[in-house]
């Protein structure tokens, strides 16, 4: 397996070449599109190669250039939720939810003044979501061989991992942060849910889980702060804006 990050210092778009096949999961801000061409051609891969789109949510930072990424690969198929399908066809993060900590705050305060207080992406055309394959509707082995799609729910309701020989793309139902000791996300729409992700991904045995945000890291991580997250507490304050 070749994992390679075609995304930005704050957005991972992991890119895998395993079994024969290329598959790119998730896409960064829309405005990250330039990058990621840049980044793909450095790394000698053709956007037109790839086989999958594997989405762990329908947020802004992780669904932003889907389209584009569709255009130039017509072959291309897009697996998510369905529960994401509302987020994709809405062009905007969903309400609710808190931050779990300061630096968080401090995170998505940054994100507003950046320009992402909105939380806006383009939507998906009505005609593109025919290259949609549901997870909730298809066998994923038989798409991606070795492969199993984990629900982790918490950071948004849609939110899934792909765990594919050993290595979990799990999007943000973990997050490494440089500035935070514990693997939690800036986001987690539901205290309760996020926990028990936690309790999936650990139970599955990843050798190594690649995150959204922040470095890869290993499993046992995610064991080290399990009991901290049973006192986890979320500020609402930061609320994402309609």
């Amino acid at each position: 397996m070749k994992i390679v990050d075609c995304g930005t210092d704050f957005v991972h778009s992991w890119v895998i070449q395993n079994r024969n096949l290329t598959v790119l999961v998730d896409t960064g801000y829309a405005e990250d599109w330039p990058n990621f061409l840049s980044r793909m051609q450095a790394a000698d891969i053709e956007v037109s190669a790839l086989n999958y789109l594997f989405l762990t949510h329908a947020h802004d930072d992780h669904a932003g250039f889907v389209n584009e990424v569709m255009q130039m690969a017509p072959a291309l198929k897009v697996l998510a939720s369905k529960k994401a399908l509302s987020g994709l066809r809405r062009g905007q993060n969903g309400p609710g939810g808190g931050v779990p900590d300061d630096n968080a705050a401090a995170v998505c305060r940054q994100m507003v003044r950046d320009g992402h207080g909105r939380h806006r992406f383009p939507t998906i055309a009505e005609e593109q979501l025919a290259r949609f394959l549901w997870i909730e509707d298809v066998a994923i082995g038989g798409i991606l061989p070795g492969a199993a799609v984990l629900a982790l729910p918490g950071h948004t309701a849609d939110s899934i991992g792909l765990l594919w020989d050993g290595a979990l793309f799990c999007g943000d139902a973990a997050q490494n942060r440089p500035d935070w000791p514990m693997k939690t996300t800036i986001w987690i729409g539901d205290a309760d849910t996020y926990r028990d992700s936690w309790r999936t991904m650990i139970d599955a045995q990843p050798e190594r889980i690649y995150p959204g945000h922040g470095a890869p890291f290993d499993a046992s991580d995610l064991e080290q702060d399990w009991p901290a997250l049973a006192g986890l507490k979320l500020n609402p304050s930061i609320k994402e804006k309609k």
